[in-house]
């Protein structure tokens, strides 16, 4: 009889021992919820501080390029939207008392407007100066590397002329387009756009443009940042793009791709000469289009009128806000946008319209 109580209370202890294991265990998993549950609450309220904080930088940006347009007929490098001092005092106007936000603005028009490659309103047809631009381009960045038929200057434009084009029985340009009838082959199928390119990111599916390509690697510039899918211009015809680029803002590699065939190398003094001219904040050189006549040793060399611009109504503004060694980017792009009812005179720049939007 003493045995049988001796194990009747082993079996309590061991019992009571294993609710006590259970219960632990329980408020263990029970703890790391709560816990889980808290981090996830704070990194969300932390993450619409840090958007609230980009915003509020997005805005900052839209006050420089509006009153930018207010003083200035043309747009430079000598700007302030352009100046990182003068983009920073404009930003300690909205600083916080924790975390910071830091401000790029870039000139969307200093790159080359991919739309511009057909004519408008049919897009059925090149646009043959805006075609050797991109052909030019594409050549310098894909020198030196192997390419096929698909993935060659002549092929990728042909495959951008068919993603756009509409109402041409899905004719091929060249030997190298696609149409539908391409992109329904692939896993998985979709079907050509046969319209304007609406975000940057839709190039990837267009034929020949791979992710590579597209992004590049960590020694070759990729192809989104020479391009862009914005620079609609409204028109009685409807939205159109005329591929004017800025020749006071444009970059090394565009502007290399503006020149006429063979004259590429000319663009390097040319920079060298703007680059001198923003230096000594000379800025009255940048006021008419054909200042880089000016430059020693161009002789005749032109570059296409239809190419140039000296005012742009379309800019890129990139916002990074960090809080408590978290960050939010805030990439936008906006196009400043005049008062309708204007009735003499240049339209009034009044607003700046969102374009596009993209956090990370």
């Amino acid at each position: 009889m003493q045995i049988l109580r001796l194990n009747k209370r082993g079996v309590a202890i061991l019992m009571a021992l294993a609710a006590t294991s259970v219960m632990l265990a329980a408020s263990v998993v029970l703890n790391r919820k709560i816990r889980n549950t808290l981090d996830s609450t704070a990194t969300a309220r932390d993450r619409l501080v840090l958007a609230a904080m980009a915003s509020s930088g997005i805005d900052v940006a839209k006050a420089l390029l509006l009153k930018d347009a207010l003083d200035n007929e043309y747009d430079s490098l000598l700007d302030a939207w352009a100046d990182p001092t003068a983009v920073n005092e404009a930003l300690a106007l909205a600083s916080f008392e924790d975390g910071s936000i830091k401000l790029t603005i870039t000139d969307e028009l200093s790159r080359l407007q991919v739309n511009s490659l057909v004519k408008y309103p049919e897009m059925q047809k090149f646009n043959e100066p805006q075609r050797a631009v991109l052909e030019n381009l594409l050549r310098e960045m894909l020198a030196g590397q192997e390419v096929d038929e698909d993935t060659s200057p002549p092929g990728i434009v042909n495959s951008l002329k068919d993603w756009m084009d509409s109402n041409d029985g899905e004719a091929i340009s060249g030997l190298s387009g696609a149409e539908t009838g391409y992109y329904q082959g692939l896993d998985p199928p979709y079907s050509c756009a046969d319209r304007p390119i609406v975000l940057p990111g839709e190039l990837l599916l267009v034929k020949g443009i791979t992710p590579k390509f597209f992004y590049g690697d960590e020694n070759t510039s990729g192809f989104d940042q020479f391009v862009t899918p914005f620079g609609a211009l409204n028109s009685q015809a409807g939205a159109v793009y005329d591929g004017r680029i800025n020749i006071n803002t444009v970059s090394l590699g565009v502007l290399k791709a503006m020149m006429p065939l063979g004259m590429e190398d000319l663009a390097e003094e040319i920079f060298e000469f703007r680059t001198e001219a923003i230096e000594n904040e000379t800025a009255d050189v940048f006021s008419t289009a054909d200042w880089y006549k000016k430059v020693p040793g161009l002789g005749q060399t032109t570059i296409g009128a239809t190419l140039i611009a000296i005012k742009s109504a379309f800019f890129r503004i990139r916002c990074e806000a960090e809080l408590d060694g978290i960050k939010l980017t805030v990439t936008a792009v906006v196009q400043r946008v005049a008062a309708e009812d204007s009735t003499s005179g240049p339209a009034e720049v009044t607003g700046c319209r969102v374009l596009y939007w993209e956090e990370n």
